[in-house]
């Protein structure tokens, strides 16, 4: 499946198509700890894992309609990406969605919360309202390559895995380690906007 290769086609691919949620599972270091005989721990991470998950899941249940969205283990990775849908796709309440209830999926994209990663050299793409530390707010410009590499945030990836660039609004900082760190529900909620406010700029510059 080959995805449109701007902005405006991606954005209406997405609103037309499926967002995959990736979740974290952790098992590298679960069966490390069960290898060092450290039970208790690795129950701890499967617990905390599995609060963090459901978290995710209720975030976009309550607060993303920009498309219909399905979750996934990061253990079925790669079967996703080769389009190996069955067994490995989930409804909110992590539970495995049936076949019979397997829906047609032509475009799909991808989200996770993870960290952004490089990308082109810096050019200038939009202004933005951002809030500041003491809950105000400020019109910053945004740049491609300007990206706060590295930064805690909900990415959006092609179905290729492959993280999207601008001026697409491909990801939302979490703001992990500060005092104004963003809930999931609130990561989730501003994700939404922003999706709907691009698809809608980019109808209007259409016309």
């Amino acid at each position: 499946m080959l995805l449109s290769q701007t902005p405006e086609g991606s954005i209406k691919d997405l609103n037309e198509g499926i967002l995959f949620v990736r979740l974290m599972t952790r098992e590298n270091t679960i069966n490390a700890l069960r290898n060092a005989g450290q039970d208790e721990q690795a129950i701890s991470i499967i617990e905390s894992q599995q609060e963090l998950n459901l978290e995710i899941t209720k975030a976009f249940s309550d607060h993303f309609d920009f498309c219909p969205v399905l979750f996934f283990y990061s253990s079925c990775s790669e079967p996703i990406k080769d389009r190996e849908f069955t067994s490995c796709l989930m409804d909110a309440n992590l539970n495995q969605l049936p076949e019979a209830n397997m829906p047609d999926i032509d475009e799909f994209f991808i989200a996770e919360f993870s960290h952004v990663e490089s990308s082109d050299e810096k050019y200038f793409t939009h202004y933005s309202l951002e809030e500041t530390q003491d809950d105000g707010k400020e019109i910053r410009k945004n740049y491609g390559g300007d990206t706060e590499i590295g930064a805690a945030a909900l990415i959006i990836r092609d179905s290729e895995f492959a993280q999207l660039q601008d001026p697409f609004p491909f990801h939302v900082r979490t703001r992990e380690g500060t005092p104004w760190k963003r809930s999931k529900a609130k990561t989730v909620g501003l994700m939404n906007k922003e999706l709907h406010n691009f698809l809608s700029n980019s109808q209007k510059g259409g016309d």
